[in-house]
This record gives structure tokens, C-alpha cells and sequence, in this order.
């Protein structure tokens, strides 16, 4: 439990770190910021560029609910699901027998 909490004290300056790196890395495969920063948008008007973004932002912003809800479930009925395959299980009758 110590080294837990000794990584989570390092994890984010280390994410950070990484970010750095990734955008340096970027910049380099890149050729410059020129190439990224002056390029013209794909959407020649900002109703082309709703049309885009709103069904993007809802998917995403339902997946990330989708996997909370998902996680929250599995986490709560996980000892039930631990309970019944230990019980059935070939080791627990088993054990159960010699005890």
C-alpha cells in the first residue's frame, strides 16, 4: 500500500513529463509548428464545423458514462460473482470435504 501511494505522488509530474515529451516528439515529426498552426481547416463555415463536433462531444461524453456505469456494476456484484465460483468450484468442495 506504501508503494501505491508513493506512485501516486510521482504519477502526475511523470504524465506531465510524458506530455512534454509527446509534444516535443510532435513537433519534431511535424517539421516545426509552421506546418500544424497555418494549415487552412477542412470546415469552410462554423455551422460545417457543429455539424462535426456536437455528434463527436455527445459519442464521447457517452462512452466515458457507458464505462462508468459498466465499471460501477462489475465492482459492486464482483463478490458475488468471486462467492458463486469459488462455491462451485471443483477446489472449495474440495477443501469443504477435508475441513
Amino acid at each position: 500500500m506504501e508503494a501505491v501511494k508513493k506512485f501516486e505522488n510521482w504519477a502526475a509530474p511523470i504524465v506531465l513529463i510524458m506530455a512534454a515529451v509527446l509534444l516535443v516528439w510532435l513537433v519534431i515529426k511535424a517539421k516545426g509548428l509552421g506546418s500544424m498552426l497555418y494549415k487552412p481547416s477542412k470546415f469552410q463555415t462554423f455551422h460545417e464545423f457543429w455539424i462535426v463536433f456536437i455528434p463527436s462531444l455527445t459519442s464521447n461524453i457517452f462512452c466515458f458514462l457507458l464505462r462508468q456505469i459498466i465499471l460501477c456494476f462489475f465492482f459492486r456484484y464482483s463478490w458475488f460473482l468471486v462467492n458463486s465460483c469459488i462455491k462451485y468450484s471443483r477446489f472449495y468442495t474440495i477443501w469443504s470435504k477435508s475441513t
